[in-house]
C-alpha cells in the first residue's frame, strides 16, 4: 500500500497545488478525500508498469480545498502563455466516481482551446500508454476519447472483435536490449509489402 512506500522509491511527487506540478509530469488532483484506502489502492494500480516496463509521470495533488473543486475551478487554475495555451495541457482527476469503482476510471479534462471532446475518464490500467503519447504528440486527446465505451471510459483500444484490449490482454512489444530500443508505445498495423521480381532473361 502506498503507507509502506518511502518517498525515495515513490515515482510520484506529491504537491498540494496545480501549478505546482512538475511541467513534465499530468497533475492529479485528488478531490473525493473521503475514502484514503481507495486513493491508495488507485496508486498502487498506477505504480503497475505497462508491457514496456513504464508507468505514468503524474503529479499528485492534494489539499483539503479541492474537495469542494468542479471542473470548471480547475481548469481555470491552470496558468495561460500570452497566447492563451494552458501550460498544462491535460489535467487528471480522482473524484467520487473513480475510486469507488474497481477499475478507478480517472477524469481526464483537456484544457486546450482549440480541442473537440473535453473531458473522458480513462481506467487507471491505461494511463501510462495515455500518457506516453500524449506527452510526445503521438496521439491527440480526441483519438483517446472517441474510444471510450458507453459509460465514458477508455478501457482499451478496440480490436477486430470490437471489444477493447486492455493492458492484461497485451502481449510483451519485441525489443532488442542490446540496441536500447523497443517497439513503439501504440502501432498500427501495415500491410507488408509485396514485391514480384520478373526475370527477363538478361544478365549483367
Amino acid at each position: 500500500m502506498y503507507d509502506d512506500i518511502s518517498e525515495e522509491d515513490d515515482p510520484f511527487e506529491r504537491v498540494t497545488s496545480i501549478m505546482a506540478a512538475d511541467q513534465n509530469c499530468m497533475p492529479l488532483v485528488r478531490t473525493f478525500i473521503a475514502d484514503d484506502a481507495a486513493f491508495a489502492a488507485l496508486l498502487d494500480e498506477l505504480r503497475i508498469p505497462d508491457e514496456y516496463g513504464n508507468v505514468a509521470a503524474v503529479s499528485l495533488v492534494e489539499d483539503p480545498r479541492y474537495a469542494a473543486a468542479t471542473v470548471e475551478s480547475l481548469t481555470a487554475e491552470v496558468v495561460r502563455d500570452y497566447e492563451g495555451q494552458p501550460l498544462f495541457s491535460e489535467v487528471l482527476v480522482a473524484d467520487e466516481r473513480c475510486l469507488i469503482d474497481p477499475s478507478f476510471p480517472l477524469l481526464a479534462l483537456n484544457l486546450l482551446q482549440d480541442a473537440g471532446h473535453q473531458q473522458f475518464r480513462i481506467a487507471a490500467s491505461e494511463l501510462s500508454a495515455f500518457y506516453a503519447n500524449m506527452s510526445i504528440g503521438n496521439m491527440d486527446f480526441d483519438e483517446w476519447a472517441r474510444e471510450a465505451g458507453e459509460d465514458g471510459v477508455f478501457r482499451g483500444f478496440r480490436g477486430d472483435d470490437g471489444m477493447p484490449v486492455s493492458r492484461d490482454q497485451r502481449a510483451a512489444p519485441p525489443s532488442c536490449p542490446d540496441a536500447g530500443w523497443s517497439a513503439p508505445i501504440v502501432s498500427t498495423p501495415v500491410e507488408p509489402l509485396s514485391v514480384t521480381l520478373e526475370w527477363t532473361g538478361e544478365q549483367d
